[in-house]
């Protein structure tokens, strides 16, 4: 479930190298561990390891029609400003980026979305 690279390696005295630990996700599991670090002629070293899979999921706020998602601004006067506010909440436990797509807004200018896009941390909108 876990890599470690490097695997094996000398160093000299003082010297140092970045050790990567790789979690390799089964949907749905969670792994806990301890990997040994042994050092020749000196103690070992315990690194506790977790790994904990889970798929991206998420909701708007907002009407879901077909694979869309719509706000809805209710009637308005053409010159009139009217702000509505939409969240993305990440249901899962996986952080993840979206990036919110203003390509079919047939009237270009008159919609303004901020931020257009961003990361999201497990449990946050």
């Amino acid at each position: 479930m876990f890599d470690i690279l490097p695997l094996s390696g000398t160093l000299d005295q003082e010297e140092e190298e970045n050790v990567e630990f790789i979690f390799n996700a089964i949907q749905g599991q969670r792994f806990k561990t301890t990997a040994v670090c042994h050092i020749d002629g000196g103690p070992d070293y315990e690194v506790n390891l977790v790994g904990d899979a889970s798929l991206i999921s998420y909701k708007i706020s907002g009407e879901k029609i077909k694979n869309s998602y719509v706000i809805d601004f209710g009637q308005s006067k053409f010159c009139e400003f009217v702000q509505r506010d939409f969240f993305i909440e990440n249901t899962g436990k996986v952080a993840f980026g979206y990036k919110i797509s203003m390509e079919k807004i047939v009237r270009k200018g008159l919609i303004d979305v901020s931020p257009v896009s961003g990361r999201i941390n497990g449990g946050e909108k």
